[in-house]
């Protein structure tokens, strides 16, 4: 009932360590009840007198522990009884469009409404059942992050290719209604879901009371089905798109107080139209959905440059790395760190050669992808450096390679994405030579 549920870490000194718990040991139920997900443990850990039931190896033993909130333990897993599935056929799924043999976890195509509280995963509605929902309003499982694409039930099918009854928008509706928060992703297909239609599930989200929504460009790599047919997403078409939405925006914001809606960092870079202003995200409701990171990064540059003493730089020898898109937000990053540090650092882009096709973004970056921009490069000077975005928590690029066994073969290192921790990582780099 509870396979799974292992523990990877005791802490030390924590009443679980106390209690003689060990790491691998499988905590299977807390005051007689069984537990599913690190949802309910948590949960359960609310009651200062816990007993639990532990099998340690082929043995079961009961414990009484008193705690002031937290036992003092992690999970291997988030989830003890597995990951809820997508039975959706999307058309515009990445996954879909993945190369075989690479990491079995890049394969997982989850749906399930734990992971969307816990990480912010996007779910779509149409997998999940009564009881979920049920479960998600007792335990008031909020914020919580949803893909819709579309009100139109027609053009949602269509799209998503999911069978049986559609309830999404009647449990959108149930759980908006029950005060969960819940931020909407569409993710944007031209032909399909953006024209008149758009505005409507604007109109209707909105009408609904969602917390915000971000718009996301439909991404098409080399190695897709061409019987899907999908259109890409082109400069005119984002122009059109930035220019519609700003006027929604515009509009929103007087009658509700808010913009609402947001558009990914792409249209706007594919478009060469300046990003917002930083305040035109609001408070970033969708920062981790790529929807105000570019601004953002700028602006914490600027700020962490203000902040900054200027560092003694013994080289200013190296080429940073990085995307096509992601060069347009380089470049006037390096112009202030040349302004504020008197150093030139050039820019060199990689193509996303292993995808293909329209894919253009620092995240999907390979390690081949890489190696092969550095090989083309005109601009070696004292080495590379490349965004970490494109590594996972193991530091592997989505191709396999290890960044670790990179940076000892070759003059290359990867270096935070993020505004400050970019220009504090910089600074570091230019001195320790």
């Amino acid at each position: 009932m509870t396979v799974g549920a292992k523990i990877s870490t005791v802490e030390t000194g924590s009443p679980a360590a106390q209690a003689g718990i060990k790491v691998d040991d499988e905590l299977r139920m807390i005051n007689g009840r069984p537990l599913r997900d690190v949802i309910d443990y948590q949960i359960a850990c609310l009651d200062n007198s816990l007993k639990l039931s532990l099998k340690s190896g082929q043995k079961i033993r009961e414990l009484k522990i008193f705690t002031d909130g937290t036992l003092g333990i992690k999970f291997y897993h988030s989830t003890f009884n597995g990951i809820k599935k997508c039975a959706n056929n999307c058309r515009f799924c990445f996954i879909d469009q993945l190369p075989p043999n690479l990491r079995a976890t890049l394969y997982i195509k989850d749906d399930d409404f734990r992971l969307s509280f816990l990480y912010g995963n996007f779910i779509t509605l149409t997998n999940i059942s009564a009881n979920a929902i049920e479960r998600i309003i007792r335990q008031h499982l909020s914020p919580l992050y949803v893909s819709i694409h579309s009100t139109d039930r027609k053009i949602r099918r269509r799209l998503m290719g999911f069978k049986g009854k559609d309830n999404s928008l009647d449990y959108l509706k149930q759980l908006l209604d029950a005060g969960i928060e819940v931020h909407i992703q569409i993710v944007l297909c031209p032909g399909i879901n953006a024209d008149a239609s758009l505005d409507k599930t604007l109109v209707d989200l909105t009408a609904m009371g969602v917390a915000s929504i971000g718009i996301v460009p439909v991404g098409l790599s080399g190695r897709r089905d061409d019987l899907t047919k999908m259109e890409p997403v082109t400069k005119d078409f984002s122009r059109d798109l930035i220019g519609r939405i700003t006027r929604y925006q515009r509009n929103n914001l007087k009658v509700n107080g808010s913009r609402l809606v947001f558009l990914a960092d792409e249209f706007y870079l594919l478009a060469d139209v300046e990003l917002p202003a930083a305040t035109a995200y609001e408070d970033y409701p969708q920062l981790e959905n790529g929807i105000g990171l570019a601004r953002k990064f700028l602006k914490d540059v600027a700020e962490t440059l203000d902040e900054m003493e200027i560092p003694e730089v013994k080289t200013a020898s190296w080429t940073i790395l990085t995307s096509r898109l992601a060069a347009k937000v380089l470049r006037p990053a390096l112009a202030m760190i040349d302004s504020r540090w008197r150093l030139k650092l050039r820019l060199s882009t990689a193509d996303n050669s292993f995808f293909g096709g329209g894919v253009s973004v620092a995240g999907l970056l390979t390690g081949s992808d890489i190696i092969a921009a550095m090989e083309k490069s005109s601009d070696f000077g004292g080495g590379f450096l490349a965004p970490d975005v494109c590594l996972n928590d193991d530091r592997l690029l989505l191709d396999g390679l290890n960044a670790d066994k990179l940076e000892k073969e070759l003059p290359l290192r990867f270096i935070p994405s993020t505004g400050q921790m970019f220009i504090e990582e910089l600074a570091k780099v230019m001195v320790d030579v």
